[in-house]
């Protein structure tokens, strides 16, 4: 957050939520929401969403595959779109 005692400094804010389902068939389904970085008062405020489903393999491995989308600001880049894989293992 940003100190607005401080000479010059604006006030900002940021934002995470995440909510997930433990039992979603096999797995657990989440997905979350936040802002991109901490956003002074009175701008525009960004994005990124996240989805991804959590599955079982076998007694000792987990995969989870997810997707993101990160928004860019009006005149820059283009949004950003990512996928991934994620394998967890336990012995």
């Amino acid at each position: 957050m940003g100190d607005p005692e401080e000479d010059g400094a604006a006030d900002t804010s940021a934002f995470f939520v995440g909510l997930q389902w433990d039992e979603f068939g096999a797995g657990t389904l989440g997905a979350a929401l936040g802002t991109t970085g901490h956003i002074a008062d009175g701008a525009i405020d960004y994005y990124m969403y996240e989805a991804f489903y959590s599955y079982p393999i076998n007694d000792g491995m987990t995969i989870t595959p997810l997707v993101y989308l990160k928004e860019a600001p009006a005149g820059t880049d283009a949004d950003e779109t990512g996928f991934m894989v994620k394998t967890s293992f336990s012995f």
